[in-house]
């Protein structure tokens, strides 16, 4: 099962608590490696205290047996010196001294040989001497009470009388290895205290003690430190004079090693740790102890078995693991509620379900759902859920629009197209306007020169036509004159004629005119075509009147008739061309306006071109913007089409 797989509380729990564990591991090593080193301090100091204290008391005793050797010495010399060379005197106070001192087995003084009182030979094999009468007395304890008697082993070739050769020899005092003897009974271990006796430089004898060491032994071996440790004594030699059982002898626990034994002789402090076959893995300080003015040390030892000296540190380490322990528990107690509160309630459940719902929201896949504990409206699943419901919904619209879109640019793009088309045709249009528009002002232009003259060519018509009026007035005056004085007409032939040459050359004026006025003067042709007629006519009659004057009279009275039409209908040409004058006015006003206005009409249209060709470009351009609109709508629609909605 993969790490990763776990529930978050559960990882988190495991790495917070790993790290809590890792921390507190590493503090109780750490407080278990000072308190060690801190607790093996403190038992070294302590052992050394022991040891310095011991020791000091075992010099204390054995620099007390020196002390009391020299006192008996300088006794011994005063007593030769008041010239009381009494032996028995000098054997007293040897006794007077053992028995002050209940420790010592024995109290000696061995002289030279006539060194006491030069007498020896008067006191041969008497009480405290040898065969030879040699002053050696000795008070020896047996079965408690002293008894004088003479001393041994001084004069032996052997280690036994060391205690006499060796001050003898350095002139310096002594101390014995210890060695046990049977006393009572018993065997007791003991050693010697000898002091030279020096006269002036002069070696007079050994005076001393044998010193019992079971008391010793048994106030060495009453100190237990730390309950189950002990302490020992050794000799130069290596052996044991206290082995930490109270009572015993000096049987070594173990053989000391040459380090141990090197250490002792030369008088140096050594630590050392070894195993002890009583009590397993033991620490051991070796102090020195110097014996009075000899020379010589003997070491006393503390031994404290290492796992003393670490119970104190178990027991912090218990306790530390206890508190380590319930720390922990605690943590997780406490770290499982915050967790619970502070991180699964606002994530709202499993952090790699809200991954794996956000890694399915990225791909685009809209369509699953969010897991959400009852009533969980706050927290980060939540929010999750209302984001999907809210890309849902944005989405579908999203979709929706992009398919208007889409739809919309398409149409647009059409319609562009369609509105370029028609635009490009509309522009060539306003073109072939704006030509034909400049094609009719030069022709409206032509026009208004045209009205302009014709308007010229009225105003003489009408003066012509009012003269002609004129001229039908006295046709018709003369019509009358004739109606009145037919009988005239002979005289008036003449006149006739002549009015009907004028009559004649005024209707070919008055034809020419109405020609020159073109589609205006065709009535006023009609007229001077009439005028003409009737003035050819009037010439024919005027050449026939005579013939037919009495013919005529009759159609005077009908020309009359005429006449009076002729001058009705002068009068309408007269006011007709008067009106087609003021047509012809108005239309050459009306011209100049309009040239005007065709004027402002070709700028009017050329502007138009201008917008037009504008227009033209401008619907190309959004033609084609319309077309990347269509084509960003059609790449909107296949990015929305990537995500998946639920099916409704």
């Amino acid at each position: 099962m993969k790490f990763s797989s776990w529930s978050l509380r559960t990882r988190l729990l495991i790495v917070t608590m790993s790290t809590v564990l890792i921390g507190f591991v590493v503090t109780v090593l750490l407080l278990t490696w000072r308190s060690t080193d801190s607790q093996e301090a403190a038992a070294l100091m302590y052992a050394e205290q022991l040891a310095a204290t011991s020791a000091a008391e075992v010099q204390g005793r054995m620099a007390a047996s020196f002390r009391t050797t020299h006192d008996l010495v300088d006794t011994l010399f005063v007593l030769r010196q008041q010239g009381v060379r009494d032996r028995a005197a000098g054997a007293a106070v040897i006794g007077q001294i053992a028995k002050s001192n209940p420790g010592y087995l024995a109290v000696w003084s061995v002289w030279e040989p006539n060194a006491f009182d030069g007498k020896d030979s008067e006191f041969a094999r008497s009480m405290g001497t040898d065969e030879t009468g040699r002053y050696i007395p000795a008070w020896g304890r047996y079965s408690g009470a002293l008894k004088l008697e003479s001393a041994v082993y001084y004069d032996t070739n052997d280690e036994r009388s060391d205690w006499y050769r060796v001050p003898q020899r350095t002139g310096r005092e002594m101390v014995t290895e210890p060695n046990s003897v049977v006393v009572d009974g018993k065997s007791v271990l003991l050693t010697s205290v000898a002091v030279p006796m020096l006269d002036h430089g002069k070696f007079m004898g050994v005076s001393g003690m044998d010193i019992a060491l079971p008391d010793l032994q048994a106030e060495l071996g009453r100190i237990r430190p730390y309950g189950i440790g002990y302490l020992s004594l050794l000799s130069p030699s290596g052996k044991y004079i206290v082995n930490g059982q109270e009572g015993k002898n000096e049987s070594p626990l173990s053989v000391p090693s040459p380090e141990v034994l090197a250490a002792v002789r030369e008088g140096r402090r050594l630590v050392t740790q070894v195993r002890d076959e009583r009590v397993g893995q033991v620490v051991r300080i070796y102090v020195p102890v110097p014996i009075g003015d000899t020379g010589t040390s003997w070491s006393l030892a503390v031994t404290i078995p290492a796992r003393v000296i670490l119970d104190e540190v178990r027991k912090q380490q218990y306790l530390a693991a206890g508190l380590c322990v319930s720390s922990i528990l605690a943590v997780s107690l406490l770290l499982g509620l915050a967790i619970d509160r502070s991180v699964l309630r606002p994530l709202g459940g499993e952090p790699t379900v809200a991954h794996s719902i956000a890694a399915q929201v990225a791909s685009g896949d809209l369509t699953g759902t969010t897991p959400l504990k009852r009533n969980d409206a706050s927290s980060l699943m939540a929010a999750l859920s209302r984001m999907q419901e809210s890309l849902r919904r944005m989405v579908a619209t999203v979709r929706r629009n992009a398919d208007h879109v889409a739809l919309a640019a398409a149409e647009i793009a059409n319609g562009n197209q369609d509105l370029s088309a028609r635009t490009g045709g509309q522009a060539a249009a306003i073109q072939q306007a704006s030509a034909s528009i400049e094609e009719f002002g030069s022709t409206i232009q032509q026009n208004s020169a045209n009205a302009r003259e014709a308007n010229a060519l009225a105003v003489s018509a009408s003066h012509v036509a009012t003269r002609g009026g004129n001229v039908v007035g006295q046709v018709v005056e003369t019509m009358q004159t004739i109606n009145a004085s037919s009988h005239e007409i002979s005289v008036i032939v003449g006149l006739i004629e002549g009015i009907a040459f004028q009559t004649n050359i005024l209707a070919l004026n008055a034809a020419v005119e109405a020609a020159r006025a073109g589609e205006h003067g065709i009535g006023f042709a009609v007229v001077a075509a009439e005028v003409r007629s009737l003035a050819q006519r009037s010439a024919a009659a005027a050449k026939e009147i005579k013939r037919l004057v009495a013919a005529n009279q009759a159609r005077v009275e009908q020309g009359t008739g005429l006449a009076d039409d002729a001058v009705a209908t002068m009068s309408d040409v007269v006011r007709s061309i008067q009106r087609v004058a003021s047509i012809v006015a108005e239309i050459t006003v009306a011209s100049g306006e309009q040239e005007k206005g065709v004027l402002q009409i070709g700028l009017a249209v050329r502007q138009i071109d201008d917008n037009t060709q504008r227009n033209a470009a401008l619907v190309e351009q959004s033609a084609a913007a319309a077309e990347s609109l269509r084509e960003q709508a059609e790449e909107l629609v296949k990015i929305v089409a990537e995500f998946r909605l639920p099916a409704h």
